[in-house]
This record gives C-alpha cells, sequence and structure tokens, in this order.
C-alpha cells in the first residue's frame, strides 16, 4: 500500500508539471510573436522615410528681351534679362537666318534654381544686316525647364551717313529702267566713310579700259562715256545721283549729265585745295561743264574719256578747266 500511494502522489506531480509546460509555453507564443513582428510605431517609423522618388523641375522663364530695338550698328548691344531657375545651363543667342534658328553665341548662366539679373551681350556681327531677328533659349536639365523667349526684331541704324540735307546714302538703289543696268551696291549699316569711299572706286576701276561710248552707262566691258562712269561708281557706293540715270542719260537731251550733277545741292562744293578721294572733278569750256571724273588720291582722277575709260593727273587742260569740285561722302 505504501508503494502505490507514493507512485500516485508521483503520477500527479507529473501531470502537474506537464500542465504548467503547457500553460507557459501557451502564454509565451503570443510574445513571441509580438517581438517578431515589431511594435507598431515601428511600422509607423517605417511609413516616415524620405520618398527616393525624384523631385519635379523648376519652371524657367526668361524676360527682358524687348520685341523690337533700334540700335547704331557697330556699337555694343547687351540686354538685362531676369531668368528664373538658370541651373548652371548654357543659355543661347541665336539668330533666324535661312529659315532656321542658329546659334551665335553661349553663354554659361549661374547654377542656382532661385531668379537671377544679367547681362547678355550679342555677338559683334549683329549689325551685319539691315533688320535681323533674335531670341534666347535654355535647354532643359533635371533641376530646370526648357525655355525660349518671344523673337526680338532688331533694326540697325547707320554707322555712317551725311549730315541732313545732302545726299542720303543707302543700301539698296532703285533700279531705274527695267533693262538698264544698275551696279550692286557694296556698302552695308557699318560701313565707314572710308569703305564708302573705297567701294566707290573699286567699282569705277571694274571699267578701265572699257571704250568710251556717248549716252552709254551699262556694265563693266560695255563701254561708258564720263556720266555714266561715275553713276555707276556712286551706286556701289550707296550714293543715288537722281534725277540723273542710266535710262535718262540714253536720250540725246540728257547727253551731258555732268552739267546736271555739278548744279546738285545735295552735294557739297569745296575747293581743289581741300579735296580728297572719292571727290567729283568738274571740267567746263568757255564757262560751260562739259566733263566729269572721280577724283582718286595723288593728284590723279579715274575717268572716262573719248577713247577709254583710264586714270590720268587732274591737271590737265586737255580735259577742259578745272572748274568745280563737288563731295558726295561729307
Amino acid at each position: 500500500m505504501y508503494k502505490n500511494e507514493n507512485g500516485m502522489k508521483h503520477t500527479k506531480a507529473l501531470r502537474l508539471i506537464v500542465i504548467m509546460v503547457i500553460a507557459v509555453s501557451m502564454m509565451a507564443s503570443p510574445l513571441m510573436a509580438f517581438a517578431a513582428d515589431g511594435p507598431d510605431d515601428t511600422t509607423q517609423d517605417q511609413s516616415q522615410e524620405p520618398s527616393t522618388q525624384p523631385e519635379e523641375p523648376v519652371k524657367t522663364t526668361i524676360t527682358g528681351l524687348p520685341q523690337k530695338m533700334s540700335k547704331k550698328s557697330r556699337s555694343v548691344l547687351t540686354v538685362a534679362i531676369t531668368i528664373a531657375a538658370p541651373a548652371g545651363r548654357d543659355l543661347y543667342v541665336e539668330q533666324y537666318k535661312n529659315k532656321r534658328w542658329k546659334t551665335k553665341k553661349t553663354i554659361k548662366t549661374e547654377d542656382t534654381t532661385e531668379t537671377r539679373e544679367m547681362q547678355v551681350r550679342f555677338p559683334n556681327t549683329w549689325w551685319t544686316a539691315e533688320k535681323t531677328k533674335w531670341r534666347l533659349r535654355v535647354m532643359e536639365s533635371s533641376k530646370a525647364t526648357a525655355c525660349k523667349t518671344n523673337m526680338m526684331t532688331l533694326k540697325t541704324k547707320r554707322y555712317y551717313q551725311n549730315p541732313k540735307g545732302y545726299l542720303q546714302l543707302t543700301n539698296k538703289i532703285s533700279k531705274h529702267g527695267k533693262h538698264y543696268y544698275t551696279y550692286p551696291v557694296k556698302v552695308n549699316n557699318a560701313s565707314t566713310r572710308k569703305d564708302h569711299v573705297k567701294a566707290m572706286i573699286k567699282a569705277a576701276r571694274k571699267y578701265l579700259g572699257d571704250p568710251y561710248i556717248v549716252c552709254r552707262s551699262g556694265k563693266p566691258g560695255r563701254g561708258v562715256d564720263c556720266s555714266g562712269l561715275v553713276m555707276q561708281a556712286c551706286y556701289a557706293a550707296g550714293a543715288d545721283l537722281w534725277p540723273s540715270n542710266p535710262y535718262r542719260h540714253k536720250f540725246p537731251k540728257y547727253e551731258y549729265q555732268s552739267r546736271r550733277i555739278a548744279k546738285m545741292k545735295k552735294l557739297k562744293t569745296v575747293s581743289w585745295k581741300n579735296r580728297k578721294k572719292g571727290d567729283l572733278i568738274f571740267y567746263s569750256k568757255h564757262g560751260v561743264v562739259i566733263h566729269i571724273a572721280i577724283y582718286i588720291g595723288k593728284g590723279k582722277i579715274i575717268h572716262s574719256w573719248p577713247g577709254r575709260v583710264q586714270i590720268s593727273r587732274a591737271r590737265n587742260s586737255h580735259y577742259g578747266h578745272l572748274c568745280k569740285v563737288k563731295r558726295v561722302f561729307m
């Protein structure tokens, strides 16, 4: 009996231990799961981590470029602009020519997405045409958007011009008659007085050796008379001696256009002592103008005299009395 009672006691003890172990294990399972999953505040912290998505580019704007501008040739052209978010990109100065935009200058901008003011200096070739079209442009980058300005029309004022009241120089000479030659203008708005004189004398030299033909004012190689040569040489320099012109000159009653040119009030009369290259030299007989020539310096003239176009000494009684000097370019 004693053994059986002790065995029953041991069996009850073992059962109690097993029950306690099972109870403890059941309580530990939720704790382990909680530890594995982590607390709710950890999940919240993970949701608050910064996003890795790229930022949107900042919008770029360029203001300050006028739609129209007029500027004297050979001067520095600088325009003040305001650019939002330059972002260190290249600013392209572009000119519209031959139906497309072409970059003429590249300017490096400040590396910032804030708004900045800057001076844009245009290339020194902006004055080569009487009227040009320009714009500014930046390309898109990771920091900022692309942008281009509206077109600016730039009108070039002449660098050199005769004073008011005298013959006004131009870049275009109207043709006087459909079938009558007009020498192409070889000057532009950037030309100096020296350029005009040079163009005049260079054109006259193209006729050297050509035959002298009365009432003719045509292309080089086809013959001219004295006033016909002067008209064509003046056209090359942007000077129109209207009403004298090749069409009118063909009629016999307008043979002596030299007389009409000598009376032009838009040409300045100067003394022989104060003569300069490019001046017109007039000769007379019995007080009437009969010949005209172009002074080329060092006491010489280029002219068309019966025979051919030639270079001669200005002081020559064979051409008549040197009676007057007129200045085309003041």
